[in-house]
């Protein structure tokens, strides 16, 4: 079992933790450490890469909806302003409606961009995680 004491485990620190145990179990020989640790280090920095990327697409993704939405509502508010018939209106503030409660939903990315900040952020401070899971998937494809 992988122990830190309940310090965070840093990249270097996963690296050398990988070694050691890869070593002691007997999955790698001292030969092919270097070549697999440097493999390692490549999936923990793919991995942060995928963390900022998925922080940057929901940031993004928050700001052109909420834009585009803010656009219609303001067009669903003129075009009610506009209506000259009973039908015109009630179609108007039935579709505003409609928006309006979307941009509320919209205001819940708001909860998305944290959670993917907050998985990012987790990374970067411990890749204890990481390092575990790395590690079970390697050790569960051993052959029987």
């Amino acid at each position: 079992m992988i122990e830190t004491g309940g310090k965070a485990v840093t990249a270097a620190t996963a690296v050398t933790l990988y070694k050691e145990y890869m070593l002691k179990v007997g999955y790698l020989e001292k030969i092919e450490l270097k070549y697999y640790a440097n493999q390692f280090k490549e999936a923990m920095n793919h991995h942060a890469e995928n963390l900022r990327d998925e922080v940057e697409f929901e940031k993004t993704s928050a700001s052109e909806n909420a834009h585009q939405n803010k656009q219609e509502i303001r067009r669903a508010q003129f075009d009610l302003a506009q209506a000259k018939t009973d039908t015109e209106r009630v179609a108007a503030a039935e579709w505003l409606a409609i928006l309006e409660e979307t941009q509320e939903e919209m205001d819940s990315q708001d909860a998305d961009i944290a959670k993917a900040q907050e998985a990012k952020n987790e990374f970067r401070a411990d890749k204890r995680q990481f390092l575990i899971d790395y590690v079970n998937r390697q050790v569960q494809d051993l052959p029987a």
